[in-house]
């Protein structure tokens, strides 16, 4: 239930309201900081190891994400209080990736984690959208809503999604060694 509670009820609770009050580009550069955000938390804890070009890769994200989050404090579309719930939305997606981690090694089956989470899910979110990925988000923002695109939206994306490309193609080890790790 704990799991659950990170998502889907508070991360698309939170996704939902912040898309109300910040323009849907910058809520898909901020979702797009998920892999990061879930790779700092399972450092600190599950005390997994990540390598000189992950850090690298998380520094520049965060680099994207503030040029991003800088360029628009005088946009219109965004304010305070849904960058904090997007914010607080990518924190609990990272929560629910190292809490299902976590869960799935010991105590319940990958069957299990999805039956409780549809449950809560359709519970929760009768008649309510699911996840907006970035690249719809950006695309929508930017080709429906005539928001802008300006330099600085597209250097700090470049940069996140760079640095997100980085952490899969160097963590990739990683992977391989928790796959051997649960077969036996």
């Amino acid at each position: 239930m704990i799991l659950c509670m990170f998502q889907p009820f508070l991360y698309f609770m939170l996704e939902t309201f912040g898309v109300k009050y910040t323009s849907t580009s910058e809520v898909g550069v901020m979702i797009s900081m998920i892999p990061v955000v879930t790779g700092i938390m399972g450092i600190i804890f599950l005390n997994e190891k990540m390598n000189l070009k992950q850090v690298v890769c998380i520094v520049i994200a965060v680099f994207g994400v503030i040029i991003v989050n800088l360029q628009n404090t005088g946009n219109q579309t965004s304010s305070i209080l849904g960058r904090i719930m997007i914010l607080a939305a990518v924190i609990c997606a990272g929560a629910y990736g190292v809490y299902v981690r976590k869960l799935s090694k010991s105590e319940f089956t990958p069957i299990e984690i999805t039956a409780a989470m549809q449950l809560i899910g359709t519970i929760s979110f009768t008649s309510i959208l699911s996840n907006i990925a970035m690249v719809v988000s950006i695309f929508a923002g930017v080709f429906l809503l005539n928001e802008k695109f300006n330099f600085y939206s597209i250097v700090g994306s470049m940069l996140i999604i760079i640095s997100v490309i980085g952490m899969v193609i160097y963590g990739k080890g990683k992977h391989e060694d928790l796959e051997i790790e649960y077969i036996n």
